[in-house]
């Protein structure tokens, strides 16, 4: 008998099971004491009638959405794919639902992520690469905010410990500084780099890794070695690639600042007949699963997007189910330099 075209309520399982519908919500949401007879009459109206619980009506009752919120900057990027494929791997072992929003990198919709946490949209947020933390500020003061922020740099200064949610961030400047020390080691004094946009954080620090790997090593920047992208895409990276080339004096070794650039410059050079390894070192950051497919494989330094995507989910899942309020937890996770054939031998020696 179930009924057609027409929403099932509580009201309908408790007209077939003889019961008041209040008896109908205690039994459904296991609240209260209710007879072994009757939860079973409530239950069995409720499967007959196909009734299906909405999550709006649970969260009133049990003040929880079941949901966790991952706001990321955008879909394009794989580093945040495989952080996603670990995130769901937590949440789905909680009993939790996860729902992507993309940001797009824009203050405006980080902002109206903020506010779906805010109004209860969802138990609780992680929140990828925020731009700045300062329009924040308010809703971070808020006491037992789940919320995790996982940044791509380490920017966040101590004066934000007092907000009370997590930080779990990458210390990308020395990832490039970990790459500059290669190239040095074997041998290269013309290293070069290219890199994203300087406005975003994670971009400036990995600028900033360059610069302090080449002064450890005793070596000046030489502007022309350095081409700043407004994005860092392969198209991005093929077209840096071909304004280094134009200058003229190419690098022997180039740092970059995200794989896919690599990746695109990769498809450049070749093109111009230049061997990749041989003539010209590469390596870059993220260590995305395409790195060991490519020829040569590209050397990177695998920032570890699996592991801050579960300890992510595990920390605001604690805050959730605990309501643990407690002070700024900053958690900073180092690379690990993976050497592939992009990055080549000793620099002019063979063998």
């Amino acid at each position: 008998m179930e009924k057609k075209n027409q929403k099932v309520t509580i009201y309908d399982i408790a007209k077939l099971a003889g019961v008041a519908p209040g008896t109908v919500s205690r039994a459904l949401n296991h609240i209260g004491y209710i007879k072994q007879e009757t939860q079973e009459k409530v239950e069995a109206a409720a499967e007959e009638l196909n009734y299906i619980p909405t999550r709006a009506a649970q969260s009133l009752k049990t003040k929880c959405t079941g949901l966790l919120l991952v706001a990321i900057p955008d879909m394009e990027n794989p580093f945040y794919v495989q952080m996603i494929s670990a995130i769901q791997e937590e949440v789905r072992e909680s009993g939790y639902s996860m729902i992507l929003y993309y940001t797009n990198g824009s203050i405006e919709y980080e902002k109206k992520a903020f506010d779906l946490l805010r109004e209860h949209a969802a138990d609780g947020m992680i929140m990828v690469n925020l731009n700045h933390i300062t329009p924040y500020l308010s809703y971070l003061k808020k006491p037992h905010l789940p919320l995790v922020l996982c940044q791509m740099s380490d920017h966040l200064a101590d004066e934000y410990r007092e907000y009370g949610f997590d930080d779990i961030c990458i210390d990308t400047k020395r990832a490039v500084m970990e790459v500059v020390d290669l190239f040095c080691r074997n041998g290269h004094t013309k290293i070069g780099f290219i890199g994203g946009n300087q406005t975003l954080p994670a971009f400036l620090d990995r600028y900033h890794g360059y610069e302090e790997g080449l002064s450890r090593h005793r070596l000046p920047r030489e502007e022309r070695y350095v081409v700043l992208a407004e994005n860092w895409l392969e198209a991005d990276g093929y077209q840096a690639a071909k304004e280094l080339h134009e200058r003229g004096d190419l690098p022997t070794a180039i740092c970059f600042s995200h794989d896919l650039m690599a990746l695109g410059a990769m498809d450049y050079f070749q093109e111009q007949g230049i061997r990749i390894g041989e003539e010209l070192a590469i390596a870059g950051i993220d260590n995305i699963n395409i790195c060991q497919k490519m020829s040569p494989a590209l050397t990177s330094v695998c920032i570890h997007q699996n592991q801050m995507g579960r300890l992510a989910a595990q920390r605001v899942l604690s805050r959730i189910h605990q309501k643990r309020v407690g002070e700024f937890i900053k958690t900073v996770l180092t690379g690990e330099l993976i050497c592939r054939g992009s990055s080549g031998q000793i620099f002019g020696k063979k063998g």
